[in-house]
């Protein structure tokens, strides 16, 4: 008996995109807004990968830093980081997932030229450079949010 064999080549490329979207507060009122782009970096490829395959890693802080040093792929940390948060809530929706964290008054502060998403593994998942730098002080709040998309 013959047996024909079918082969199928799938071509599929996935590809991760990120979204940040910085709002700092006064007194409760918006006093700056930026959007930018970012680099899901190559350790955080593998983190995904990692999520993916069952591994107990998460994606769990968002950190803030003072360096202006372009991004690469290559990235492992934040140039001169300030601090990092818990994300403060996780959602997803359709093909995208969605990182919060809310900063108060006396978190964080001085000038954010860069971020980052971190795993709780303490890999560099994604950096962005911000053009539009944020200078937090102790009368300002800000919420972080960073939305990536599988594409």
């Amino acid at each position: 008996m013959d047996m024909i064999q079918h082969r199928m080549t799938l071509d599929h490329t996935l590809n991760l995109k990120g979204s940040i979207t910085i709002v700092l507060y006064e007194n409760g009122m918006i006093v700056k807004s930026i959007n930018v782009g970012n680099l899901i970096v190559n350790l955080g490829k593998q983190v995904f990968a990692d999520i993916i395959g069952g591994k107990d890693v998460g994606i769990s802080y968002i950190a803030v830093g003072r360096g202006d040093r372009e991004v690469t792929p290559n990235d492992i940390s934040l140039q001169q980081e300030i601090g990092r948060k818990n994300i403060t809530m996780k959602s997803s929706y359709a093909n995208q997932v969605r990182f919060d964290t809310f900063f108060d008054t006396y978190e964080m502060n001085g000038v954010w030229k860069e971020t980052a998403l971190i795993s709780s593994d303490n890999r560099l998942v994604a950096r962005a450079l911000l053009s539009n730098t944020i200078n937090k002080t102790s009368s300002n709040t800000s919420t972080i949010s960073w939305v990536v998309t599988f594409q």
